[in-house]
């Protein structure tokens, strides 16, 4: 592959793991909603609720969020390592990598190949973990309809999204991993 070519690719990639990277910060953010609300502990919230404990944390980084719901989940060892991990392989790129020094050249072919793979596995990382924790937001809306203390208005729709999940694997990774506790 020519230098051009993977220059335009190296970016590309990049880019595609931004939005990655974004999309799985939102359903991260949802479920930090969740575990605020249920902290919050006062029943049914209304929109205005919601949109200040969504302005209350925006702020917060996933490495809070981590321990905020390790309070009522325990994370298989494996998992918390990787998702530790994914954070800190996040923040090299959106904060650090084109300060280091390596990478300070683009007329470098080894050092694009290399920020070119570094850049895929992370999407592939970041796409793993937003479908883990849309699994995880699937299971706990379920559960919080299921005993009645939140109520949607199409609960079948939701028993269908979660049915699609154990169909994709998606919930026998979460199964494998993550276990919620009685804290």
């Amino acid at each position: 592959m020519n230098k051009e070519k993977l220059r335009n690719d190296t970016f590309a990639i990049i880019g595609f793991t931004l939005a990655q990277i974004q999309s799985t910060e939102a359903v991260i953010e949802q479920c930090w909603l969740l575990h605020a609300e249920k902290r919050k502990g006062e029943g049914l919230i209304v929109k205005q609720d919601i949109e200040a404990i969504l302005t209350q944390n925006k702020k917060k980084t996933l490495g809070v969020f981590l321990r905020e719901v390790k309070k009522s989940t325990q994370f298989s060892k494996g998992f918390e390592t990787r998702f530790e991990r994914f954070v800190d392989n996040r923040n090299r790129l959106i904060h650090r990598i084109f300060k280091e020094k390596q990478y300070r050249s683009f007329n470098n072919k080894r050092m694009l190949a290399r920020l070119n793979r570094f850049a895929g596995k992370l999407f592939h990382e970041a796409n793993y973990f937003e479908k883990v924790f849309d699994a995880y937001l699937g299971m706990m809306y379920l559960l919080a309809c299921e005993s009645e203390s939140f109520d949607i208005k199409d609960k079948e729709g939701l028993r269908r999204i979660v049915d699609g999940k154990y169909k994709r694997g998606e919930m026998q990774e979460l199964r494998k991993h993550i276990h919620l506790t009685t804290a």
